[in-house]
């Protein structure tokens, strides 16, 4: 223990000498402050529940509100309109009391049966209820509600006269609710002049419970709200209704002192009287109770204040006489500490000849001694190597330090001259302009090609390279050099420079990239820019090369497509006319002409006619090229249904039967995709087999570029549609599956089967136009497959 004390700093020992008073300080303060805060919380307590039974009470009165004009309707049929406006100011306090987190109300609604209260408007609404059942609704409502009502015990003697407030306001809550009960009754039997008797027997049970509380007012209540219900009871309406009441029940029988009109008004206003009463002596109690939680929040507030000042006052103390012992360590303390930060030239005060005395000493010297090496390195720094400098003594690490980094620093410069120097002789032996930035941009360096092009000279380098290029260069430039200093990426700009040399601009290609350190901060630019002027030359002599063969190839094209149409219009007219005559011919000797002559005639005329649909094919496949029409969205199952009606008639002959559905939509030229499948789907119909259905099927399905043989794509789109279009004709060799996509390419008999030998070279040149492969595989005997690949864009 006695080590333990020892190893204690001087702050910690006074520390521990303060700490039990200033405990037990705190200990009392802590105490007065518990004390308060407790009475606080019960205060709030009591305001939370004096505030529940303000809505309670509220509640109550409004349902004898509505219980007294649903009792009027139900009985005589009036105040329907009262009765339902009344009926949204009750809802509203319902509600206000569902808000109450109070857990004696988690199931008031049940208990009190107001959870029936929508169910029996709407009887009373219907007029299933009579008169005795609402009142009997109403009254067991109110009486359970009283119930609810859940006053604290109130302990404080300042609260005395609050509390008999609130059992007063109770009493006069009970009397309300069976005055009302007693009320209602009488209302009933002077309205209908029945059961006299026996409603005021039944009703004497209730009157008496009145009368008991009336009883137990008297007792409880003290004298003042004593007066002020006699003052009520003795005058005006209460003292008629209370008379009334009395002869009544005392005979048993109802005179004609009042009929149901005017009993109405008096007993609406005693309870009237009886409600103001009971909702004043509630207000006073929540008055009374306020005021004393604000009495008991201040006497809260100044035991903090209290607690807070005591503390601060000894903790003040405690500290004062510590600083007064330690001030004279606190500075030698300070002193050493700017001694380890690295300052120099400290003052360091001398208090006494003794231990810090010579504490104080000590740190002079270190003080000294630390001045020597700082001007010593601050020297070696500057590049002065000639400092006369020595290590204090061998043990001395930090001047042996400085020497070393005195010899690192010499050799490290000279190793720094002779880099840069082979640097800027490398650059000034490349025809390329070599050029170096800080990282702000600015210049710093230019090789000695970059002088000897713009006839600059050193004196202004910052600004010496926007007056060379060419004005409508300057902007483009700026703007792409200031955006890679901004955002920190390469350089890269076409430009063009004035080349002193031969007096014009030349076209460069600048190029620089930042020169990152470690902490990812832009130390400088390093830029270089190359001589593209006769590329660029050569490159746009190109281009109108490229311009001019392409207006030619055009025009060539417009050539192309009118001499064939022309050709077709020529050569077609004999063909016509030999279908003419030979028709005339067949007209006027038919009866003459051998059977001979007849074969010999109609192949005549249907050589002519094959004659005719081939240069028609050859019309559509040589101007195949010269077409371009503006792509579209083509719905493939729309262009099928075009060609089943097309080709009706031939479906029919052949028996044939075509499936497709939901096939994709691509993007193409209408007309050309039309003829593709119009070709495809009329070669099907054209080799089917005598002795079958012939059945022909279409459908699509979406596939990568990776899943397609590189041959088959020119690797632009990622996915293309694939078309299989499948019969089960006379099929044809494998081996000429790629052979027929050749123009006048045929693998049967034309006079077994009609056709010019370019349908299949037309559907390869359509597929071709839209970037697409056509191929097909087949077996002799058994149909044939066409494939076709189109993108899907």
């Amino acid at each position: 223990m006695r080590d333990f004390f020892r190893k204690l700093s001087l702050r910690a020992k006074l520390l521990c000498i303060a700490l039990l008073p200033l405990l037990f300080i705190v200990y009392l303060s802590l105490d007065l402050y518990g004390e308060k805060s407790r009475n606080v919380l019960q205060t709030q307590l009591y305001l939370n529940r004096i505030h529940q039974s303000v809505t309670i009470s509220r509640l109550i009165d409004q349902l004898q509100k509505e219980g007294r004009y649903s009792f009027d309707y139900a009985l005589t049929k009036v105040d329907r309109k009262e009765m339902l406006g009344q009926r949204p100011v009750t809802d509203s306090l319902l509600s206000e009391l569902d808000r109450f987190n109070d857990s004696s109300l988690k199931h008031y609604r049940s208990y009190t049966f107001l959870e029936k209260i929508d169910s029996t408007r709407k009887y009373i609404d219907s007029g299933h209820f009579d008169a005795n059942q609402v009142m009997h609704f109403f009254s067991s409502s109110v009486f359970r509600l009283n119930t609810v009502q859940n006053y604290p015990t109130i302990i404080y003697k300042d609260l005395k006269e609050a509390y008999s407030d609130i059992v007063s306001q109770k009493l006069l809550s009970e009397m309300v609710t069976y005055q009302s009960i007693i009320d209602a009754n009488i209302y009933n039997l002077l309205y209908t002049r029945k059961y006299m008797v026996e409603t005021l027997m039944g009703t004497y049970g209730t009157y008496e419970v009145y009368k008991s509380y009336e009883n137990e007012l008297g007792v409880k209540a003290d004298q003042k709200v004593l007066d002020r219900f006699n003052q009520i009871k003795d005058h005006g309406a209460m003292q008629r209704v209370d008379g009334y009441l009395s002869k009544i029940f005392s005979t048993f029988k109802v005179d004609s002192s009042y009929t149901y009109q005017n009993w109405k008004t008096v007993s609406d206003n005693s309870l009237n009287e009886l409600r103001n009463l009971q909702m004043s002596l509630l207000d006073n109690a929540e008055s009374q109770i306020q005021a004393f939680y604000k009495v008991e929040t201040g006497e809260k507030n100044k035991a903090i204040i209290y607690l807070i000042g005591i503390t601060a006052l000894v903790a003040l103390l405690v500290f004062y006489i510590l600083h007064i012992i330690n001030i004279s360590l606190k500075e030698l303390s300070a002193a050493a500490q700017k001694l380890a930060d690295g300052n120099t030239d400290i003052r360091i005060p001398f208090i006494s000849n003794d231990a810090v005395g010579r504490l104080a000493t000590s740190l002079w010297k270190v003080d000294q001694k630390n001045k020597e090496l700082a001007m010593a390195a601050s020297k070696i720094g500057e590049g002065n190597f000639d400092v006369k400098f020595s290590p204090r003594s061998s043990e001395d690490l930090l001047g042996t330090a400085v020497l070393k980094m005195k010899d690192d620093l010499l050799q490290f410069t000279d190793d720094l001259k002779k880099s840069k120097e082979e640097f800027e002789q490398l650059a000034d032996f490349i025809p390329q302009i070599v050029w170096v930035t800080n990282n702000d941009g600015e210049i710093i360096y230019y090789n000695k090609a970059w002088y000897e092009i713009t006839g600059s000279n050193k004196d202004n380098i910052e600004n010496s390279w926007v007056p060379v290029l060419h004005p409508d260069d300057v902007g483009i430039v700026l703007t792409k050099w200031y955006g890679s200093i901004e955002n920190g990426e390469m350089y890269e700009a076409e430009y063009r420079v004035k080349d002193m040399r031969v007096n014009e601009y030349r076209w460069y290609l600048g190029r620089a990239v930042p020169i990152i350190e470690e902490d990812g901060k832009i130390l400088k630019w390093f830029g270089t820019g190359t001589d593209i002027h006769d590329q660029k030359l050569q490159h746009e002599k190109l281009e109108e090369l490229v311009a001019k063969r392409t207006l030619e190839l055009n025009r060539s094209n417009e050539d192309l497509q009118q001499f064939a149409h022309v050709a077709s219009h020529d050569l077609k007219e004999p063909l016509r006319k030999i279908r003419t005559f030979s028709d005339r011919l067949v007209l006027e000797v038919k009866d003459t002409l051998p059977e001979k002559a007849r074969v010999y005639i109609n192949k005549l005329q249907n050589s002519a006619g094959r004659m005719v649909n081939m240069i028609d094919s050859i019309l559509s496949y040589s101007v195949m090229n010269s077409t371009i029409a503006e792509k579209e969205l083509i719905n493939l199952n729309n262009i099928l249904d075009g060609i089943t009606n097309d080709l009706e008639l031939l479906i029919i002959e052949k028996e044939a039967r075509l499936e497709y559905d939901q096939l994709p939509t691509i993007k193409g030229d209408k007309t050309l995709v039309f003829q593709l499948f119009y070709n495809l789907i009329n070669n099907s119909l054209k080799f089917t087999k005598a002795d079958h259905e012939a059945i022909i099927k279409i459908s699509a399905q979406k596939v990568s570029h990776q899943d397609i043989k590189p041959a088959m794509h020119n690797g632009i789109f990622d996915f293309y549609w694939l078309v299989t279009i499948e019969d089960n004709g006379i099929g044809f060799n494998q081996a000429y599956a790629d052979k027929m996509f050749n123009a006048f390419t045929r693998l049967h008999s034309k006079d077994k089967y009609e056709g010019t030998g370019l349908g299949l070279a037309l559907c390869r040149r359509i597929v071709d136009r839209h970037e697409g492969y056509i191929y097909a595989e087949g077996e002799e005997g058994v149909g044939a497959r066409f494939y076709i690949l189109l993108p899907a864009e």
